[in-house]
């Protein structure tokens, strides 16, 4: 993991909570891992999220048309 992102500044970004972002890594949506007592992201696992997370909320708004 080379580029890392705190869950603060994840969270910021994907305009979710701390914990959801804590939740992707527990469940291995994105790759992260704890360093003494916080979480680190790597940046490109969570840009892949991030990108998903848009295709899919527009997907969603065409069906909805």
């Amino acid at each position: 993991m080379d580029d890392l992102i705190s869950v603060r500044q994840a969270a910021r970004e994907a305009d979710v909570t701390n914990q959801y972002i804590i939740n992707l890594i527990n469940a291995e949506t994105i790759i992260g891992r704890k360093v003494g007592n916080q979480y680190v992201i790597d940046r490109a696992s969570f840009d892949a999220w991030m990108q998903k997370r848009k295709k899919q909320r527009e997907e969603k708004s065409a069906g909805n048309v």
